[in-house]
């Protein structure tokens, strides 16, 4: 038999084969996206915290052997207004897509899917295209969706609110499971209340998630990692002492995950920090750092989480007490672990370490400081002030003011014997030649403070002199 008869008989059987199993795909994918619409309007239910209604509307699909069109409508109803955003979306059929197979693309597939949401006609003029959302997305046989979108560019009438193009990518599994890549090249938000004005450049945040899990709905769980190139904070008063502040180069990680039946979470970060004065001067502050654990009763923080989802109008029908009651029968931690701020002369460094035991908030009031005391397992509040790392930020400072070289130097080395010498005085402190630290440490009642032992008879006023004393220190 000729190679060509048999290629052809080949061909023959695979069209057939397509075509039979394109018709019964559609069929499948009728379902299934009727179950993609659900989840959908489950998710869209989140932005009522925001003050948002959304939801999909009036899905109708026309199905053919190799293709199925969907036509939606998306509303949103937010400021007392409601929007309608179309939605068209073509549906290539499995197991071989057209649109993909012209590209070369035979891994077979359930559908292949490119969508396109078009804006109202109310909205148009705030978009740069009247395809607000182009993607494409594929459903595999085991129900796994992927694929990309982009949105078009933004900005709200009166121009306080601005966003770019925002790419994203995702994969999500039918059990919930998957991971979403998001990226922001420029936001700009302006609060004319607030007289700020608030800079994004070059944002992505990636997420992995697992499984969703019916015992804690509402916790945020899986592994988050975000980076932003640059944030500005910028005063648009003309009688603001510094044009900009400016957060660079932050990276942030955070993993969260339910363990024997508490919600546990840690996280990390590092950026740089600096001033922009208004003849564009810089002061360069320094690289801050610092990571973060949290853990708590998972199902009692589960609860406080759902009232997230909650419109403002129905939180003032709820009561959170019980919740509550249940989150502090457990015992809680929050450490706040190595929070450093780093420039050319020095290092400050922070620790805060709290650990408390299951406690009844009903007990702890209007009886002294003793059942607060006891509230607490071993904790901590650390901090240390480095002095020429300080004396260094002072006269950078200075010399945004418009001081001399010379009087930016006398006037920091004033600040920072002052600063000495009420850390001195204050007795909260202790100075070395290099720093001015803090040491507060509770366990099983016992407060010390730097190393010394608080007698009871003391506590009430030393704490008093911790809370009011150490910001006089810095001042």
């Amino acid at each position: 038999m000729k190679l060509s008869t048999i290629a052809l008989s080949v061909a023959v059987i695979l069209g057939a084969t397509a075509t039979g199993g394109s018709w019964y795909t559609g069929k499948q994918v009728e379902q299934r996206y009727q179950e993609l619409v659900a989840q959908g309007n489950e998710s869209l239910k989140q932005l009522s915290q925001h003050g948002i209604k959304a939801e999909i509307k009036n899905v109708n699909l026309e199905r053919s052997f190799f293709t199925s069109d969907v036509t939606y409508s998306v509303e949103v109803e937010m400021d007392n207004k409601t929007h309608e955003f179309k939605g068209n979306d073509k549906i290539y059929h499995g197991p071989l897509p057209l649109n993909r197979l012209i590209k070369g693309n035979v891994i077979p597939v359930m559908a292949s899917i490119d969508s396109k949401i078009t804006s109202s006609e109310s909205l148009k003029g705030m978009f740069e295209q009247p395809e607000i959302l182009v993607g494409h997305s594929n459903l595999s046989y085991s129900s796994t969706v992927d694929g990309q979108f982009k949105t078009a560019a933004f900005k709200s009438e009166d121009s306080s609110f601005k966003a770019s193009e925002i790419d994203a990518e995702f994969e999500i599994a039918k059990q919930g499971e998957g991971k979403v890549n998001v990226t922001i090249p420029h936001v700009q938000l302006i609060d004319p209340e607030g007289n700020v004005d608030i800079t994004f450049n070059q944002a992505e945040y990636r997420v992995s998630f697992p499984q969703e899990s019916r015992d804690y709905p509402y916790l945020a769980l899986g592994d988050v990692d975000a980076k932003i190139k640059s944030l500005m904070v910028k005063s648009v008063e003309d009688n603001s002492e510094f044009e900009a502040f400016e957060i660079n180069d932050l990276v942030a990680k955070g993993k969260n995950t339910v363990a024997n039946d508490f919600y546990e979470g840690v996280a990390d970060f590092s950026t740089k920090l600096a001033l922009v004065g208004k003849d564009k001067n810089r002061v360069e502050l320094g690289k801050m750092t610092a990571d973060i654990f949290m853990k708590s009763d998972a199902k009692a923080t589960d609860s406080l989480m759902k009232l997230a989802q909650y419109a403002p109008e129905e939180l003032q029908s709820v009561n959170p007490q019980k919740d509550i009651e249940a989150l502090t029968a457990k015992e809680i931690k929050f450490h706040l672990n190595n929070l450093s701020f780093e420039n050319e002369k020095g290092k400050h460094t922070l620790s805060l370490v709290l650990n408390s035991k299951p406690f009844d908030l009903n007990t702890l009031f209007g009886l002294g400081f003793e059942p607060i005391l006891n509230v607490f397992a071993q904790s901590k509040l650390e901090g240390s002030l480095n002095i020429v790392a300080f004396e260094e930020l002072i006269r950078q400072l200075n010399l945004m003011n418009t001081f001399s070289k010379e009087d930016a130097v006398r006037s920091a080395k004033a600040a920072t014997d002052e600063l000495i010498a009420n850390a001195q005085n204050s007795g909260l402190a202790v100075v070395d030649p290099d720093n001015i630290k803090v040491k507060i440490e509770i366990d099983q009642g016992k407060v010390k403070l730097n190393g010394n032992e608080v007698p009871e008879q003391d506590l009430q006023s030393v704490l008093f002199m911790l809370m009011l004393g150490l910001g006089g220190i810095g001042q």
